[in-house]
């Protein structure tokens, strides 16, 4: 696996603005917080997007709130970096909050009414974050949205 060092600022505040440029039909509220300025991380890009990419698309994909509402938090911890992308939306029950990490698994239609997918992209997350070496947490309460939290090495 190809790694390099980034500047995790201008590099995820670019790659966040284009994935939410592409959302048809949606109106989107973004707040990027960088608590440290000076995140450098080091991990493989292609990776990395596909990661981002995943969590961003299935905060605005499965919200059905008027505005969807997107906060990104960045922070430096001793030994490695923590992302949080959080969103307004329609919250996972707590029965499904391990399942979702699962290869194939979606959470029943009667909950995510027509959205489409195959239920690979979170368990691609949650694998592409192990081989870095990172963890991933969910945090969620029904009606109110979700938050997920992973850490990479840093």
């Amino acid at each position: 696996m190809l790694k390099e060092s980034i500047e995790l600022q201008s590099y995820l505040s670019t790659l966040i603005n284009s994935i939410v440029e592409r959302a048809k039909n949606k109106r989107i509220e973004l707040n990027i917080d960088f608590q440290n300025k000076d995140v450098k991380v080091h991990i493989n890009k292609s990776y990395f997007n596909l990661i981002i990419e995943n969590l961003i698309e299935n905060a605005i994909k499965f919200n059905d709130k008027e505005i969807a509402r997107i906060n990104v938090q960045v922070g430096k911890m001793p030994g490695k970096i923590q992302i949080s992308v959080s969103d307004n939306g329609r919250g996972i029950p707590p029965e499904e909050r391990e399942k979702i990490f699962e290869k194939f698994y979606q959470i029943e239609k009667y909950f995510t009414g027509s959205v489409e997918g195959v239920g690979l992209g979170l368990a691609l997350v949650k694998r592409l974050i192990n081989t870095h070496g990172g963890e991933i947490r969910l945090e969620s309460e029904i009606g109110k949205g979700s938050r997920f939290t992973f850490t990479l090495p840093g």
